[in-house]
């Protein structure tokens, strides 16, 4: 990364002043903060552990060590350069107890003192689950487009699939793309909002919510048309969605849809235009990659500036920035040597998803906000999910949060149930609702558990693009109805109790919940 190789040739020249010139500040973490993790004594249950600490106001690098003995003379493991207050290793710890500490350095090489040492425990039983370095994620992104969902070697095979065992996902995919065709979205630029307009008036609320829906609308249509063209090969859904794609090009980065001017019309302006970039590459001029490639520049630099400025990986419970980040990853995959900040937003990205991502539940795969958010939230990141695993060879579902996670919908609401656990609009969350983010959960796990949910909800993947390319990855898992599981059960990293009489239908089920959070009534 730019930032780091100077700082990297800094310290190369003038080497880090005498340990103790600059106080490292460990003031004790507030409810807001993420915190020192692993925290003093923890158990982990990844392996490696992710490291968080308190970052420094005029830090220009961290250092990390991890060792043996509280006095660090077996060191086992040591990060002697990193621009962010936390890290996960690339590589798992043998079982044992450790002691982890950290240091910061200044851009004139003053190092501040080493941190107190913390404990933790790594037990034999714990997911391994490293995150692989910068270098290793950028060797496996394809050299060419597209880059998003699947790789250039696989467009036949998905060609194959659409005239063959997936002809009615495909067909799906086309009469969207034929409808969008005669009903073309409004690609004028979305307006700002008046002199004098109240923030949260209903004024605002009509633009801010308005110009989101016309940032989709144009947006979202050309990716429409630019996956019809990946799968057809046909020039009219291609050539069309270039010509959207560049009208929306031709709106102000910095104008109604800026990310700290409006961060809802903002984000979909991250992840739409890089599908269809991606997807129609080959039928862009040199000028036209130039223009969209300037743009996404601006936009996508917006974004990670707004993550960093609120210490996201230190203050990471802001639910929109909780979307943002994988928004910005796709941008990163997507504009990988045409973009130069692309690999440093990736390495930003991941370290999130590594170390505080997600926020509102544990490795028991509990969540804090209640299933409408959990649906919301966790739905929108299952196309990272895809995205990662086929353009980066991570996969997502191996963490312990979403490897356990369609367990709470399935506990909250057994099949048939009408209303959702604690948290915002969850009182009209139904289990039907649910299903088709658990047809996922078990397509990315291999749970059989998930499986049988999806199927008794009715869960049918012919939604469209995405859904193709769900049903191109589905591998056919074997549904198995949770008889072997107790009826009730707790979450205990969101401080959630569930009991049900009957787990297998909702509908003949006495349900009866409890929860003493350690969240408390933060955030939805």
């Amino acid at each position: 990364m730019r930032r780091a190789a100077g700082i990297a040739l800094l310290f190369l020249l003038v080497g880090p002043s005498t340990a103790g010139a600059w106080e490292l500040d460990e003031t004790a973490a507030e409810p807001a903060n993420w915190g020192y993790r692993p925290a003093a004594g923890a158990t982990a249950a990844q392996n490696p552990p992710s490291f968080t600490w308190r970052p420094m106001k005029d830090a220009a690098a961290y250092s990390l060590q991890v060792a043996r003995d509280a006095a660090f003379e077996q060191i086992v493991y040591e990060v002697k350069e990193t621009p962010w207050s936390a890290h996960c290793p690339p590589e798992p710890l043998a079982a044992g107890t450790y002691y982890w500490r950290y240091t910061a350095y200044q851009v004139s090489g003053a190092r501040a003192n080493w941190s107190q040492a913390r404990s933790f425990d790594v037990p034999e039983d714990a997911q391994i689950y490293p995150r692989p370095s910068l270098r290793q994620m950028l060797a496996k992104l394809p050299a060419a487009h597209p880059r998003l969902f699947f790789r250039p070697e696989e467009i036949g095979h998905l060609r194959d699939l659409a005239g063959g065992d997936l002809q009615r996902h495909a067909d799906k995919v086309i009469a969207i793309a034929e409808k969008t065709l005669s009903n073309p979205p409004d690609l004028s630029e979305p307006p700002l909002y008046p002199e004098g307009t109240a923030r949260k008036g209903e004024a605002w609320k009509k633009i801010w919510w308005g110009n989101r829906r016309h940032a989709i609308a144009a947006a979202g249509s050309a990716a429409d048309l630019a996956f019809a063209y990946q799968l057809t090969g046909e020039a009219k859904y291609g050539e069309e969605a270039k010509r959207r794609l560049m009208a929306v090009m031709a709106w102000d980065p910095k104008g109604s849809t800026q990310y700290n001017y409006n961060d809802e019309a903002a984000m979909p302006l991250l992840y739409w235009p890089s599908r269809t970039y991606t997807w129609v590459h080959d039928l862009l001029s040199d000028e036209e990659r130039a223009t969209v490639q300037a743009v996404m520049t601006v936009r996508g630099q917006d974004c990670y500036d707004h993550l960093r400025k609120r210490q996201h990986l230190w203050n990471p419970y802001a639910s929109h920035s909780n979307r943002a980040w994988h928004w910005l990853a796709e941008v990163a995959v997507t504009f990988h040597n045409e973009i130069d900040a692309a690999p440093e937003w990736l390495d930003y990205a991941m370290t999130i998803f590594y170390t505080c991502y997600p926020v509102w539940g544990g490795s028991d795969g509990g969540w804090h906000e209640g299933t409408a958010y959990w649906v919301s939230y966790l739905g929108r990141f299952m196309y990272w999910a895809f995205i990662s695993e086929a353009a980066l060879g991570i996969d997502a579902f191996a963490k312990p949060f979403f490897s356990q996670t369609g367990y709470y919908g399935m506990y909250t609401l057994p099949p048939g149930t009408n209303t959702g656990a604690w948290g915002d609009q969850a009182q009209g969350t139904t289990s039907t609702r649910i299903a088709s983010f658990m047809g996922m959960l078990a397509a990315g796990t291999g749970n059989g558990h998930f499986q049988w949910y999806a199927d008794t909800q009715g869960f049918d993947s012919a939604n469209g693009w995405f859904g193709f390319i769900f049903a191109s990855r589905a591998s056919g898992i074997a549904a198995k109805e949770p008889a072997d599981l107790p009826a009730s059960r707790v979450f205990q990293d969101t401080g959630l109790a569930v009991m049900n009489s009957n787990l297998i239908d909702g509908t003949q089920n006495v349900q009866l919940h409890f929860k003493s959070s350690p969240f408390g009534r933060v955030s939805h």
